[in-house]
Parts: structure tokens; sequence; C-alpha cells
């Protein structure tokens, strides 16, 4: 779907006049799994809407209209969309909630926390599926477990997992477990030496 409108204006102005008020479907970027789910919700709200703006296209026109065309015949489609609608939206918000500037690791961890039981509480095979993949994941991230443990000092229990000093129990209270932080200042320290930096004096 992000092909079939990519660099096509025609396409837009008849998704806009099929669809005013509607933004255009949202385009996933792959290293980030919440803007997949957000496209799922978009999907799950507009489905009937985007079958009929894409029936306005001509099949032959482009190989993304038809895969496009192909999907959305899918008698499951709704189905699934309702399914992860209906179960996992609390992932996005988590996410966002675990990106803020000012959350302290403590908080982190226990929105991990809450975030696991959610999903764990999820019915069918599939929820089962996705429960234990999440958890394989975490259970592999040492630095997750570390962070969990110093979390557990922090408030007051005792972890026999963790021998640590105590001067770096306090640096670490407000630890970030995702890598956000890194990458925005990944992206100001870039432009220090950028072209659009402006200076008044030469180098």
């Amino acid at each position: 779907m992000k092909k079939v409108f990519l660099k096509a204006p025609l396409r837009v102005q008849i998704y806009e006049e099929k669809l005013p008020g509607v933004p255009l479907p949202p385009k996933p970027v792959i290293t980030r799994w919440g803007t997949w789910l957000e496209a799922v919700f978009f999907y799950f709200e507009h489905c009937d809407e985007i079958q009929l703006v894409m029936s306005e296209f001509n099949d032959n026109i482009s190989e993304a209209i038809r895969e496009a065309k192909k999907i959305l015949k899918n008698p499951k489609l709704k189905q699934q969309l309702a399914y992860i609608n209906g179960n996992y939206k609390l992932i996005v918000s988590t996410i966002t909630l675990l990106e803020r500037q000012e959350v302290n690791l403590c908080e982190s961890v226990k929105l991990v926390g809450n975030l696991k039981s959610k999903i764990k509480s999820a019915p069918g095979s599939n929820g089962q599926l996705i429960f234990k993949k999440m958890k394989d994941v975490f259970n592999k991230n040492e630095g997750f477990l570390f962070l969990s443990n110093v979390a557990k000092i922090l408030n007051g229990t005792f972890s026999e997992e963790l021998q640590i000093q105590p001067d770096l129990l306090s640096a670490l209270k407000y630890a970030p477990i995702t890598s956000v932080e890194e990458e925005r200042s990944f992206s100001m320290y870039k432009l220090i030496l950028s072209d659009r930096r402006q200076s008044g004096y030469n180098v």
C-alpha cells in the first residue's frame, strides 16, 4: 500500500476525493515496530473505505496495486485486523511512554511488566505464540535483565542475582531501556559539522 501512493499524485487525488478527511495510509518503518501496529489500527478502522478507493485503480498499472487488492480480498483479513486491534494496542502506547525523556528506570521496567501481563492474557494459539516470542526476546536480552534487577533494588527489594556498588545503583536511576536517547543524540550531533549549520566564523 505504501508503494501504491508513493510518487503517485493522481492516485492521492482520487483517494482524497473519495475519502475527504481521512489521512493517507500510514507508512510503516521496518525498524520501528510501533509503526506496523499503527498501520494495522488504521486499516482496521478504514478497511472498507480503502477497498472502495482501490477499486478505482487499474490492476494493469502497477504490481503494487495488484498485490494490495489481493490482500484486501483475503476473507481472513478483517478478522485478523480485529484480533490485533483488540489485543495489542498497549504495545504502541507502551513504546511511546518508554521513549519519553523523563521516565525513570523503575517506571520503565514497570511498564514492560504491565505489557507482558497484557500480552500473556491475549487469547488463542496466536496469542500464546506471540507471548512466547516476547518472553524469549526479553530472556535473551542480558542488558534488560540487568536493569530489571537494578530496578528491584531501587524499589527496595533485595536481588540475589546482582552484586553492585551503591554509587552505581543511584547513577542508574534514570538509565533508559531503549536506544531512543542515543539516536536523538546522533541526530543532533550530525548537524554540528553540517552545511546547514549557521555560524559567524569561517573555519
